[in-house]
C-alpha cells in the first residue's frame, strides 16, 4: 500500500487520502471538521499538525511566459489558523535560490494577511485539541 501525499483525519475519526501534486483534491475532501493533517515531505518525512481553528493548502506554481506550457512547481502551502494567527508551513519542491527540495519555512500572519500580505481561499474547518 502506497502512502499517500496527504491524509486529513476528522473529528469522526474517518480519513481521507488526498491527491497529488498535480491534483491535489483539497476541495473534493469531505465537509467534516479535520482533527489532523499529514503532508509527505519531497524528502520523505511528515509534517503532521493539529489542533487548530481551520486549515488551507494548496501548491504554488508558476508559468513560463515564453510559450512553455508546462508550470513549474514551487512551494507546497500547509496553513492553520488559531486566534486570528495563521501558521503558514511553506515547504519547497524545487531547488529555488537558497532553498532546496524539502526545505519548510514557518511563518506567523495575521488572518487575511497569509499569502504575500493578501488572504486565501479554500479554508476548511477544524477542531481545537482534538488531535
Amino acid at each position: 500500500m502506497s502512502i499517500p501525499f496527504y491524509q486529513l483525519v476528522f473529528t469522526d475519526d474517518t480519513a481521507f487520502n488526498g491527491g497529488d501534486l498535480d491534483k491535489t483534491f483539497w476541495r473534493e475532501s469531505p465537509e467534516k471538521p479535520i482533527k489532523s493533517f499529514r503532508l509527505r515531505l519531497p524528502t520523505g518525512d511528515f509534517l503532521y499538525i493539529g489542533g487548530y481553528e481551520e486549515y488551507n493548502f494548496f501548491i504554488e506554481a508558476t508559468q513560463n511566459i515564453y510559450g512553455n506550457t508546462k508550470k513549474q512547481l514551487c512551494y507546497i502551502y500547509v496553513m492553520g489558523l488559531e486566534k486570528d494567527m495563521v501558521t503558514s508551513y511553506r515547504i519547497a519542491l524545487s531547488d529555488y535560490g537558497q532553498y532546496k527540495p524539502g526545505d519548510m519555512t514557518v511563518r506567523r500572519y495575521p488572518k487575511d494577511k497569509e499569502y504575500n500580505g493578501k488572504p486565501t481561499t479554500g479554508w476548511r474547518k477544524g477542531c481545537v485539541n482534538k488531535m
